[in-house]
């Protein structure tokens, strides 16, 4: 048995325990498990708006998962006296953007030791972080591109090479989306390939909506977006990719200029929800509310289905769900599927849970409910 976990939470903004009940998880029938209510504890680290991006790994190789933002590294338990520093230390006042939208943990180097890829907002530069292997100090930066643009950068596997990921971003003076990865010297700005046309309209500021998923089963990854999906090639040097247009949004999306449809999704999961045998699209809306599954029908166009009764109103109680993740929970131990949907707005939303596996995967997390939703259905009976 599947089922949809939504995962929410309550920022320096605050939400009521009206808006985000903690339900009783519904029991794996199969396996005669009743795992009981989810808590979380909270523990608010710093009270500075410093980052919206944040990623866990291991810093110094000990077994030890550690909180990591661009500025700085948390031993654990995390506070201001466990932290240390990765860059200049800097905050922001709440009303405006940071310099981290996205970060990520990887060997960039391959000395054995993990790096920090950060992501910036967007029309600033985009560097990669060198761990100083033990050593207390700032970490050398590396330039690996330009001027970014858009809101949903993925790092993710494209070629089905397990030692090397590809960085996917919109190149700022030419409105290009690209697939990058470090060229021989890895601390020299790194090799990009063209996905778009230069100019594409798909793709750049304030864009969101990215996922990575085989749409059409040819076992290639294509890189989907808000508006289409950008074909996978067999030859990894080809450029542009083909680039589909698809209808596959709410009409509310297609219908309300401007910049709608580029700002009504933000991570794009792709999953064959209703075990039809064909690849439907997951979504939640950044900057607003709602929340949906895109169906794929037999003729290849997409009905889209609410996972909120009322999607587009002040009842909903769900929004801003920027960044979002949809993964086989570890401590579920019964194999189904959740969506974790988090606003990281600052290091006020970071919480720790009792579970090392899921302190990885829920940052950002102070509620957990199940989602009485049509798509709850559609993976309950599977």
């Amino acid at each position: 048995m599947r089922l949809l976990v939504f995962v929410a939470i309550c920022c320096a903004l605050g939400c009521s325990k009206s808006q985000f009940p903690t339900r009783q998880l519904k029991s794996a029938s199969s396996r005669g498990i009743d795992p009981g209510p989810i808590r979380f504890i909270k523990l608010q680290i710093e009270s500075a708006f410093r980052a919206e991006g944040v990623t866990v790994f291991d810093v110094n190789n000990v077994g030890v998962s550690n909180i990591v933002t661009r500025q700085y590294w948390y031993d654990y338990p995390p506070d201001l006296s466990t932290r240390h520093p990765i860059s200049q230390d800097r905050t922001w006042p709440v009303d405006q953007y940071s310099n981290s939208y996205a970060d990520w943990g990887a060997d960039v180097n391959g000395d054995g030791w993990t790096d920090l890829i950060a992501l910036p907002r967007q029309n600033e530069d985009i560097y990669w972080y060198e761990n100083p292997r033990g050593i207390d100090r700032m970490w050398d930066a590396h330039l690996i591109a330009r001027q970014t643009l858009g809101e949903r950068p993925v790092y993710e596997n494209l070629f089905g090479d397990e030692n090397q990921k590809e960085l996917v971003f919109t190149v700022g003076s030419t409105n290009t989306l690209v697939w990058a990865v470090p060229g021989p010297d890895p601390t020299m700005p790194w090799v990009t390939t063209a996905i778009s046309d230069a100019g594409s309209p798909e793709v750049g500021l304030d864009h969101h909506g990215m996922g990575v998923a085989d749409i059409n089963g040819d076992g290639r990854m294509d890189i989907i977006v808000a508006t289409g999906w950008f074909e996978g090639p067999a030859d990894r040097s080809q450029t542009p990719w083909v680039f589909h247009p698809e209808n596959w949004l709410p009409a509310f999306c297609r219908d309300n200029p401007p910049r709608d449809p580029e700002s009504c999704c933000a991570d794009m999961y792709a999953y064959d929800v209703n075990a039809d045998g064909r690849i439907d699209i997951l979504c939640t809306r950044p900057h607003n509310r709602g929340r949906w599954w895109i169906e794929q029908l037999e003729d290849h166009s997409w009905q889209e289905h609410p996972m909120d009764p009322e999607p587009f109103t002040t009842t909903t109680p769900y929004s801003e769900s920027h960044s979002a993740r949809f993964e086989d929970l570890p401590a579920s131990a019964n194999g189904r599927m959740g969506l974790e949907a988090r606003e990281l707005m600052s290091p006020e939303c970071w919480s720790i849970t009792s579970s090392a596996a899921m302190r990885a995967a829920l940052l950002g997390i102070a509620t957990i409910s199940i989602s009485n939703n049509p798509l709850e259905s559609a993976l309950s009976s599977r």
